[in-house]
Parts: C-alpha cells; structure tokens; sequence
C-alpha cells in the first residue's frame, strides 16, 4: 500500500460521492471521461450504457442534497495494487437506495492537478469505476 498516495485517493472518491449527491454534472465531469461506459449485469444480462446517458440520469435526477438528505457514504477501505493504482470499497445513499461499490482508483502524484477520469464503470452487487490521468 502506497501510504502517501491517501490524501489523492480521499480526494478522488470526495469528488465522485459529491456529484453522486448534489447531481452537480460540472463535478460528473471531472469524474467521468466522455467515453465512459456504465456496465451493468441485471438477471446475468449484461448492459453497456454510454456515459452520456447516464449523465442525463444525473442531470434529471433530483439532488438527494436539495430534499435535505445528508450525506450518507463512506470509504470503507483501500488496497494499493501498485503506487499508483488502487481498489476501493465505498458505502454511498442516494436517496432511499443504499450502495455498496467498488472503485477501482489510478492515484498518481498528479491526479488532482491534471483530472483523474473513469473509463469504465461495472455496476451489480461490486461496482467499478476506473479513474486515468487525462
């Protein structure tokens, strides 16, 4: 585990939960790389969503932050495959729905000062969300 990299990869996942709970798409994407997919396995099927759609899911969605829910998520723990890369479990409410997450980090030194983007995002019982330096 790459110790020093914590402060990046707290910061990265902040910024995912932020736009998750005030549905901020400017936020949404900083997050998200334009061609992002969201993957979803649904009954064994499996369901490739552009990110484009989901954002407009965002965008029409009303914020949990506007009917006053607080946040409700949490980074549960993280594992450094590499120093730069890193596997990650969240909690994550938005609205009466509970998640539980994987995210799958890239945290290089200069993630905040460049963007780190999701590529892809795997979403079922784990879900995953790549992040790569733009």
């Amino acid at each position: 585990m790459s110790i020093e990299k914590m402060p990046e990869l707290a910061q990265a996942v902040d910024l995912y939960f932020q736009a998750l709970h005030e549905c901020d798409l400017d936020k949404f994407d900083r997050v998200f790389h334009t061609s992002c997919s969201l993957f979803d396995t649904d009954d064994g099927k499996l369901t490739v969503v552009p990110i484009a759609d989901y954002r407009e899911v965002i965008a029409e969605r009303v914020s949990p932050m506007s009917k006053g829910q607080r946040r409700d998520d949490a980074l549960i723990s993280a594992d450094f495959l590499s120093t730069d890369i890193a596997v990650t479990k969240v909690h994550l409410r938005i609205h009466d729905k509970v998640f539980i997450r994987s995210l799958e980090l890239g945290v290089c030194q200069r993630l905040l000062c460049d963007r780190g983007q999701a590529v892809a995002r795997h979403i079922d019982r784990v879900r995953l969300i790549v992040f790569v330096r733009s």
